[in-house]
């Protein structure tokens, strides 16, 4: 039943309020063990500089009426600026580990031509010892800096990534959707650790997927492809079709118990009078589903 603030915005002090941030941040997200919240950035006051992601830390340097501590994760190059290597844009990511010393994400960055972009998997290393008040806050001409102590590796060559990565609950692995030689979205995975070459392709749709998320056993990926739902065997490299019908899922997610997965799908809405009512863009509103599922049987 305690509300608290935890983090700062603060588009008005040159410098910023140190801790505070400067922009608009969305998609936050807890490390499951708490300490940590992840998010994406988008700067309010330099805007020469396209979305990142960035992370909140409790600290007793905070802002004063506030809990947690603001640093940038990724300090992107200047939009149309970059040389070949450099990253534009960071967005798509999630916490691998249940600490939250690594950050995955999905980076825009100049091919070798320095012409063309990548969309690559890179994961963000930060110590749980880190000095997170080294963050530099900026000015209302200067972007941001992130915290000392934060490396980023990258993980894959020249892919085509899309939607969200996820990391195994083990936080060994993580998972993406990314087109393939088709131009089809399929599913990936790659070890966290960076050891690994090349990532694995573990799906041949026809059309794309996305929404890809780990049961909680890491042995199971679930993904929605054509509207539908799909589970994968990662051992044995095996799929399985949950649903087979003409609806359109969206925003697949598995219960942590993973004795359950919701999702949303765009369905005939009626208000009180019984008329038929539709959303701004003047679609059928999305309303949640969720299927009870036992891997044992699939």
């Amino acid at each position: 039943g305690i509300v608290e603030k935890p983090d700062m915005r603060d588009v008005k002090n040159n410098p910023t309020t140190p801790g505070a941030h400067r922009g608009g941040s969305h998609r936050h997200e807890y490390t499951r063990s708490g300490n940590r919240i992840g998010f994406t950035y988008d700067d309010y006051l330099v805007q020469k500089y396209d979305r990142t992601i960035a992370f909140l830390q409790p600290s007793e340097k905070a802002p004063e009426g506030y809990s947690h501590y603001f640093s940038l994760i990724v300090r992107p190059v200047e939009k149309g600026k970059s040389k070949p290597g450099e990253i534009e844009h960071a967005a798509d990511d999630s916490w691998v580990d249940s600490l939250g010393t690594m950050r995955a994400f999905v980076g825009k960055v100049r091919a070798e031509n320095g012409i063309d972009y990548y969309s690559d998997l890179f994961v963000a290393d930060i110590p749980l010892d880190i000095d997170i008040t080294s963050a530099i806050a900026g000015t209302k001409s200067v972007y941001p800096t992130p915290a000392k102590g934060i490396a980023i590796r990258r993980l894959t060559q020249g892919m085509k990534l899309g939607g969200t990565v996820r990391g195994s609950h083990d936080g060994k692995i993580i998972v993406f959707t990314a087109e393939d030689e088709k131009g089809i979205s399929q599913v990936f995975f790659i070890n966290a650790d960076g050891l690994q070459k090349e990532p694995i392709k573990i799906s041949n749709f026809k059309q794309n997927a996305s929404a890809a998320r780990w049961h909680p056993s890491d042995k199971w990926i679930f993904c929605i492809t054509g509207g539908n739902i799909t589970a994968i065997n990662v051992e044995e490299k095996r799929t399985e079709i949950l649903t087979n019908d003409n609806k359109t899922r969206e925003h697949l997610v598995v219960s942590h118990d993973g004795n359950m997965l919701a999702y949303v799908i765009p369905t005939p809405t009626k208000d009180n009078a019984g008329k038929i009512v539709k959303d701004v863009e003047g679609n059928d509103f999305r309303q949640i589903f969720v299927m009870d599922i036992n891997v044992n049987e699939i």
